[in-house]
């Protein structure tokens, strides 16, 4: 489901940082599960303890027996580890999963389906730009492993608004964000090999699906880290190594040599900008759930009024 406007934005310098989405690109080697599996990679593990920590009887009796739609659930092994017990926790009377990518949607339902027996749904959808589910009762909507820091202003703006039409007041929305400003641990989680290729999937997706028939090499881009202390974010780039030209929807685009292009944004969040962000989009937190030396945090917002 790519989206040809997206890398317009990149490319003609509109925006940065937007296009975690096509990380997950997979043409000869699944980076991302092998990424998860690295020590480097705390947002995972410290996730999975999180979640193993809350035990039912923590959760807000309002919280339970709802239909469950979590967004981005993941490969098999981010469902068994995370989907699974927070959906245990919840209580849920229902579970859909949503994705982008059709296969991770309909495996997280059949596995939850394995698990808990409860009944379960697929949807293929990007939850970030469309949310199909406003018609259902109780809903309560799930996102796990700080996606949310992965969207830019304008996307989180466009995704806080189209949830707060997609809910009634009194539903929630219950996520993990993270919040590590441990300057060490971001540079090993972010500045590596994984990193990298994740990165260049964007570039070979954009190869694969739009300029096949084109002289672009999506493999002639390096890799570099940066985190923006005043935003309180890492940002991911790509320098290109060589000039390139392509065509892209009848706009001739110029890759110039050394030209440096954000890929991926991870903003870092705390309690309190997190909840004044939930106030200017209708929400309030309710419930928020961390354990000591562990830099993730679950929040429960509740909508409370209309946008």
């Amino acid at each position: 489901m790519i989206k040809t406007n997206d890398f317009l934005r990149l490319f003609l310098r509109e925006e940065g940082g937007h296009l975690t989405k096509y990380i997950y690109y997979c043409r000869d080697v699944d980076w991302f599960k092998l990424f998860v599996k690295t020590p480097q990679c705390y947002i995972h593990p410290f996730d999975r303890t999180l979640i193993a920590s809350l035990a039912k009887d923590n959760m807000p009796i309002n919280l339970r027996n709802n239909h469950i739609f979590e967004i981005g659930a993941g490969c098999k092994e981010t469902v068994l580890s995370k989907s699974i017990p927070i959906v245990k926790a919840l209580g849920g009377k229902a579970y859909t999963a949503i994705d982008i990518h059709h296969d991770y949607a309909v495996n997280a339902s059949q596995i939850l389906y394995q698990h808990t027996n409860i009944l379960c749904n697929a949807i293929e959808a990007d939850a970030f730009s469309d949310l199909p589910i406003a018609h259902h009762d109780k809903k309560l909507i799930i996102l796990i492993g700080s996606t949310l820091g992965n969207l830019v202003d304008q996307d989180l703006s466009h995704f806080l608004s189209m949830l707060n039409k997609t809910l009634k007041i009194g539903e929630h929305f219950l996520i993990t964000v993270d919040t590590c400003n441990d300057q060490a641990l971001l540079k090993a989680y972010y500045d590596n090999t994984y990193l990298k290729e994740l990165c260049l999937n964007v570039m070979r997706c954009l190869k694969d699906q739009i300029l096949y028939d084109q002289k672009f090499d999506p493999e002639l881009f390096s890799f570099k880290y940066h985190w923006n202390t005043e935003k309180g974010q890492v940002e991911l780039r790509l320098q290109a190594e060589a000039m390139q030209h392509f065509m892209l929807e009848n706009q001739p685009i110029v890759i110039a040599k050394s030209q440096e292009y954000h890929i991926l944004t991870s903003r870092k969040f705390s309690i309190e900008s997190l909840s004044k962000l939930a106030e200017q989009y209708g929400f309030r937190v309710t419930f928020t759930h961390s354990i000591e030396n562990n830099y993730m945090l679950l929040a429960v917002l509740e909508k409370v009024s209309e946008v």
